[in-house]
């Protein structure tokens, strides 16, 4: 977007054009383009301030981070404990789940045998 034109300069009754109006038609001009410039320096800076501060957070947290052997073989014990954890649970629930199977199987309804016959059961065949 431009400024728009200033207006024609007055000329004085010599003929000049009026220098006075000129210079602070020029002035004004060159406050805004000043002022949009100051604008896009600020987002452009901001931008640049961030990424130094999110690179100076992450050395930060590289080098607050544990040091020594020991601490990193801890850190691999804890990893290692916690997997066997969930492993543990998940076949403790495998179990629960196989053995629930189980007995909902048992639960189902069976043919009943036929009633026994009354001379097998006077003589004691059955």
């Amino acid at each position: 977007m431009t400024a728009p034109a200033p207006p024609p300069a007055a000329e004085s009754p010599a003929g000049a054009p009026d220098l006075a109006g000129r210079v602070s038609a020029l002035e004004s001009g060159q406050q805004d383009l000043s002022g949009k410039l100051d604008r896009v320096l600020d987002v452009l800076g901001a931008g640049r301030d961030q990424a130094h501060q999110q690179a100076q957070q992450a050395t930060e947290r590289r080098l607050d981070a544990p040091g020594s052997m020991a601490d990193e073989i801890r850190r691999q014990f804890e990893e290692r404990d916690r997997a066997a954890a969930a492993r543990a649970a998940a076949d403790e629930q495998d179990a629960w789940r196989k053995d629930i199977t189980a007995q909902v199987a048992g639960l189902a309804e069976k043919t009943p045998e036929p009633p026994p016959r009354r001379a097998e059961k006077i003589m004691g065949w059955r």
